[in-house]
């Protein structure tokens, strides 16, 4: 029994712990590792520290989901979908030159602001979905600046965006009866 309880703590405390090796450079730059350095230094360190259990398990998820919305991206780079769009775009529109900045969400939500020239900008927000090659549009508040001059309101108004091209990273967009090249930001 006294053998087990021994063995169990030994990997116990082999998983909980770790070696981590200090030393300075040249430059005097301390550096800390777990692994030795591979240049000849005069004076390492040794030091030795009991790993969290807990901070290795959000270190798992948080590599996880980096690995996951990697994946993600992947996906949504080959084809047109609603992973696809989720993302900031900006650009122009093809004859007036109006600059756009396009952001969808992937909570549903949307916003897209178009600077007109240097007194005016339009700001709609509201809540999208992909319908084949339309995004839909609930715009839900419409902000505009003109000459210094804010108007705001809550409104309600259905709209589309139909996306008439797309690469991996540019679209172009119909809305509201004018064309923008946007590209993915």
């Amino acid at each position: 029994m006294r053998l087990f309880i021994l063995i169990l703590t030994t990997l116990l405390t082999t998983q909980l712990s770790a070696t981590i090796y200090t030393w300075k450079d040249e430059k005097g730059v301390t550096h800390f590792s777990e692994t030795k350095p591979s240049k000849s230094v005069n004076e390492i360190k040794t030091i030795s520290v009991k790993k969290d259990p807990e901070s290795e398990i959000v270190a798992e998820k948080v590599a996880e989901k980096q690995a996951t919305k990697t994946a993600k991206k992947t996906v949504a780079d080959d084809k047109l979908s609603e992973a696809f769009l989720v993302d900031r775009w900006v650009g122009y529109s093809k004859s007036t030159q109006k600059q756009q900045e396009w952001i969808f969400k992937d909570d549903g939500f949307f916003s897209i602001k178009q600077t007109l020239n240097t007194k005016t900008q339009i700001m709609y927000t509201g809540q999208w979905k992909l319908d084949y090659e339309n995004i839909m549009l609930s715009i839900a508040f419409k902000a505009e600046t003109n000459n210094g001059e804010k108007n705001s309101g809550f409104i309600s108004i259905q709209n589309s965006a139909e996306i008439y091209e797309y690469k991996r990273n540019s679209i172009l967009v119909n809305f509201n009866e004018e064309e923008f090249w946007l590209e993915r930001n």
